[in-house]
């Protein structure tokens, strides 16, 4: 399991979702424990939502909407609701609960075969979905190597998760995305 993953998944066992929901707004019972409720989704269609389509699953901690055909946790949540970035979605929660930053474990030390780095540093000109792949790979293997402290390597992939998130909601136009993911290649191989 990636540091990243240990993460999301530390934020969800610690947050309250029927609290979070609650919070928003939503017609959840903030007490509920493990047993699962109906209620309505605003996040489909118009944002009403006359025949409640979302079901809070208590004992997993998390929801589905049938409408949106889709499952969330607290940090999806947070992240759409508070229009922030996945990173700044979990900053926020681990405030909330006083979490303190993960470190490095020994097993997760692993190199990555250098044929991947390789793959990824193909020409600049590439279309602006590749070049999201390839960074993502970069991060993958500074990720697996370590060569980094976990914060820095947390803080790039937030980095990366923001450039990615401003430019499909049309707050950063491609060619600044694509700028801002060249430089953030060349910084991570540079690291690695």
């Amino acid at each position: 399991m990636t540091q990243f993953r240990k993460r999301l998944d530390r934020i969800n066992k610690v947050a309250n979702l029927a609290e979070i929901l609650h919070g928003y707004g939503y017609q959840v019972n903030p007490h509920g424990g493990e047993r699962e409720q109906q209620f309505s989704c605003d996040l489909h269609g118009d944002g009403s939502d006359g025949k409640p389509s979302a079901r809070l699953y208590g004992h997993t901690n998390s929801t589905y909407c049938f409408a949106c055909a889709k499952s969330r946790d607290a940090v999806e949540y947070v992240k759409i609701k508070e229009n922030l970035s996945y990173g700044e979605a979990c900053r926020k929660l681990e405030k909330k609960y006083d979490l303190e930053p993960l470190e490095w474990e020994a097993d997760e030390r692993s190199q990555r075969p250098e044929e991947i780095v390789r793959e990824a540093l193909k020409a600049t000109g590439t279309p602006f979905p590749t070049l999201v792949e390839e960074v993502r790979v970069l991060l993958n293997t500074l990720t697996h190597s370590q060569t980094t402290s976990f914060q820095d390597t947390m803080r790039l992939w937030e980095l990366f998760d923001e450039i990615c998130w401003k430019q499909e909601h049309e707050k950063l136009s491609t060619e600044k995305a694509t700028h801002f993911l060249l430089n953030m290649k060349e910084k991570v191989h540079l690291k690695l």
